[in-house]
């Protein structure tokens, strides 16, 4: 299903691994795979940045080569709205986030 979270880079995966992927559920809903996979019911893609906390789950993180990811956060509101003290706090947060995301990215 185009559009899916991971989607791109499953279909990444598939063309450096030189074969189909059997996709058996897909779910939106990060806990759950997690859950799944925790129970032994396969495996998932998750985001590097929220996996940290599977792995003291006790879920055994392998980082992708050679596989081009990324991912979008869109901050939307009206102009009076963001001009609120927390609204205005929160997306300088999210734009530093973003920009030490974007520094490490150089650094690698």
């Amino acid at each position: 299903m185009r559009g899916f979270p991971f989607d791109a880079v499953l279909r990444q995966i598939e063309v450096h691994a030189g074969k189909h992927a059997t996709r058996g559920q897909r779910y939106p809903d990060l806990r759950v795979l997690e859950a799944l996979v925790g129970a032994g019911h396969g495996i998932c893609l998750l985001p590097r940045y929220t996996a940290r906390a599977s792995a003291r789950k006790g879920l055994v993180l392998r980082p992708l080569t050679g596989v081009k990811a990324s991912r979008s956060i869109v901050a939307l509101s009206r102009q009076e709205v963001a001009a609120r003290a927390t609204i205005a706090g929160v997306l300088e947060m999210l734009q530093a986030e973003a920009a030490g995301i974007a520094r490490q990215a150089g650094d690698t």
